[in-house]
């Protein structure tokens, strides 16, 4: 699932820069909002060399409604592990539900 989920998080960070038909968020208004604050150089690179998730990948999450805003989230950063294991549980099928295009990234 992490595989999956960093093509996911790759689509999210892209999807301003992106007219691209494939990239999933393409006509995601709210995730396009959300990734235009990732556009900094320091939050891609830490994805990509560490595995922290950008923190406004996790607040669009909490945004759309997609995760619980009760969730107990771990202190500080998150790394991709973390947030598959967590996605991976009751998450999933309301991602699913909501996102359908995000079907075979989930299953």
């Amino acid at each position: 699932m992490e595989t999956k989920l960093r093509k996911v998080i790759k689509d999210f960070m892209n999807c301003n820069k992106s007219n691209q038909n494939e990239n999933i968020f393409r006509n995601d208004s709210t995730a396009q909002e959300f990734s235009k604050k990732v556009q900094s150089g320091n939050p891609k690179a830490q994805f990509e060399r560490n595995g922290v998730v950008p923190t406004e990948f996790i607040n669009y999450l909490q945004s759309a409604k997609i995760v619980q805003v009760d969730i107990n989230w771990p202190k500080g950063s998150i790394k991709l592990k973390q947030l598959a294991d967590l996605l991976e549980g009751c998450y999933k099928s309301v991602m699913i539900k909501r996102y359908p295009m995000l079907r075979r990234s989930f299953t």
